[in-house]
């Protein structure tokens, strides 16, 4: 993904408000805690993901973030209610690989010791969060965008395509493939992304962001766009006329086993073709083709 640099907010409250924004675009769910003047317990934004019970505190700071402050900060957040079992420190300060191995060490005996884990999030990091997350550069930097060269909006979405399409379910030959729910959920979750530029992984955890591919200002491309959408729901058709007539069946080994090889080399057309396509939309933008997996 092309990457920028971008200012520090002005203020605490900027601050605050675009660390919310980034976690409710990856998570959702995620506000700020109490006002200014209230006891926060060390928390500015609370939300959960799954399992975990998330607090946030932001520093924007003028000077170095130290392993004092972090302890601190810390021993406040152990009172937080409800229980977090996460907590991370976003702060405005460059990455400090002292303080990285420090934290890493304690969020390991602490974990052992049934305590919530701790991660910093230093300004280098969010960075890449906004850099990887088409939303929240318009959202928080309209200003930023406004001065950057025309095509980076098209070359965001093309690096993202290039990334939505790098994973197992479509490098690997369908034969290979040991499980079929997560095949399944990989297409779906690819689905989503050509309609809204977010890309997750087979556990839904959120990876990167970019428009969806009908913002792409060449209307071939957004055609070529349309035809990968095509293939995609004949592969998740495929998969699921295969179950209801009994060419696909699980084993009792946990794996599935295919009945009918026409099915196997269709799927794995379909897949090839995406390719074709892709690499299709690349050269014409001036972009490295990807290699074709079989």
């Amino acid at each position: 993904m092309i990457t920028k640099n971008f200012p520090i907010p002005a203020n605490w409250q900027d601050f605050q408000i675009l660390i919310k924004g980034i976690y409710n675009e990856k998570y959702g769910d995620f506000d700020i805690y109490g006002r200014n003047g209230q006891a926060q317990n060390g928390v500015d934004i609370f939300g959960k993901w799954k399992k975990d019970i998330i607090g946030i505190q932001c520093k924007r700071l003028e000077f170095k973030l130290s392993l004092a402050m972090i302890k601190c900060e810390i021993k406040k957040a152990e009172a937080f209610t409800p229980k977090l079992t996460k907590y991370i420190i976003a702060t405005t300060d460059r990455r400090d690989a002292k303080i990285q191995r420090e934290v890493f060490d304690m969020t390991l005996e602490r974990k052992n010791d049934g305590l919530f884990g701790v991660e910093i999030l230093y300004w280098d990091a969010i960075e890449d969060e906004i850099n990887g997350n088409a939303n929240i550069l318009t959202r928080y930097y309209d200003d930023v965008m406004l001065n950057i060269d025309k095509d980076y909006k098209n070359i965001h979405i093309l690096e993202a395509l290039k990334l939505a399409f790098t994973r197992p379910a479509f490098s690997t030959q369908f034969k290979y493939e040991a499980n079929i729910k997560d095949f399944i959920q990989a297409i779906v979750d690819t689905q989503e992304f050509m309609n809204t530029g977010k890309i997750r992984n087979r556990d839904g955890d959120y990876i990167s962001g970019s428009w969806p591919y009908r913002s792409l200002t060449n209307a071939s491309d957004v055609s070529d766009g349309e035809a990968i959408c095509g293939l995609l729901q004949k592969i998740r058709d495929c998969i699921t006329d295969g179950i209801k007539r009994g060419d696909i069946s699980h084993c009792s080994a946990g794996c599935y086993c295919v009945k009918n090889p026409h099915m196997e080399h269709n799927l794995d057309s379909y897949r090839r073709n995406i390719f074709v396509i892709l690499n299709k939309i690349f050269a014409k933008n001036g972009l490295c083709k990807v290699p074709m997996p079989y």
